[in-house]
């Protein structure tokens, strides 16, 4: 059994303003508030006691520009989407633009992963 196997995990998004103000604190900070949110949310305080944490600040990544996913204009999946899941060469594309439903959702990572 593969250690991922052994423990669940929650993935969040922090987006617009809310993102904003929690860049401001620090990691500590951060963590709390957020387990915290998982134990409110989850009605129990197991969330407290978590294995592992890790974050991503889209709007420090020089290749997103501030945000998970990308938006395009109307169309441009229907004529594009196609061509961003196929690899060129050995360089694959696993990013959520390559979900084949709801675009911009880690859906597209999965996807990606299960077909190659």
């Amino acid at each position: 059994m593969s250690v991922s196997s052994l423990y669940s995990y929650c993935v969040r998004f922090i987006v617009a303003e809310k993102a904003h103000k929690i860049t401001a604190l620090s990691r500590e900070q951060r963590v709390a508030k957020i387990v915290q949110a998982y134990a409110k949310g989850f009605g129990t305080d197991e969330a407290l006691n978590y294995v592992d944490y890790v974050e991503n600040n889209w709007s420090e990544s020089q290749y997103t520009g501030g945000c998970y996913t990308a938006t395009y204009g109307p169309g441009c999946l229907t004529r594009f989407g196609p061509y961003l899941r196929k690899p060129i060469g050995r360089m694959f594309f696993a990013g959520t633009e390559c979900a084949v439903e709801w675009s911009g959702y880690i859906n597209g990572k999965i996807y990606f992963l299960a077909s190659n």
